[in-house]
C-alpha cells in the first residue's frame, strides 16, 4: 500500500530513474499527451478497485494495526488543535477583560466630562441672568 511518503519516493527517485533517458521520456510525454479522459476516469475506477481488493486481501489485524496507528495519528493532531484553541481562548478572554475594563473607565471619563460640561453650563446660565 503506497501512502503520501511512498509517492513522494516514487516521483524523487523511481520515476527519474526510469526516465533518465530522453527516448524513454518522449515515450511518457506522448503517451500523457494521447490519454483521453474517458480512459483516465476507467483507470481511476481500476485503481480504486484494485485498492479495495488489496484492503479486503490485507489481514484483518494488520488492517486494524493501521488503522489505530492513523487514528493515533488524528488524535493526537486534534489534541494539539485542542491545546492551541484552548490557549487562544484564554489569550481572548484576557483581551476581552481588558477591554471591559477600559470600557468601564472610559464610561467614567466620560461621565465626569459630563458633568464638568453640566456645571460649566449653568455656570454659564448663571453668569448671563
Amino acid at each position: 500500500m503506497l501512502d503520501f511518503e511512498g509517492v513522494l519516493k516514487y516521483f524523487r527517485i523511481t520515476l527519474p530513474k526510469k526516465y533518465r533517458k530522453p527516448e524513454a521520456t518522449n515515450i511518457l510525454m506522448k503517451e500523457a499527451v494521447r490519454m483521453k479522459v474517458k480512459k483516465l476516469r476507467r483507470f481511476e475506477t481500476e485503481y480504486i478497485s484494485i485498492k479495495e481488493q488489496e484492503k479486503n486481501q490485507m489481514d484483518p489485524l494488520e488492517r486494524l494495526q493501521l488503522d489505530n496507528k492513523r487514528l493515533i495519528e488524528d488524535m493526537i493532531r486534534n489534541e494539539h488543535i485542542i491545546t492551541e484553541l484552548v490557549l487562544t481562548k484564554a489569550k481572548y478572554e484576557e483581551d476581552i477583560q481588558t477591554l471591559e475594563e477600559d470600557l468601564s473607565r472610559t464610561k467614567m471619563s466620560l461621565k465626569e466630562v459630563e458633568d464638568f460640561n453640566e456645571k460649566l453650563k449653568d455656570e454659564t446660565n448663571s453668569v448671563i441672568e
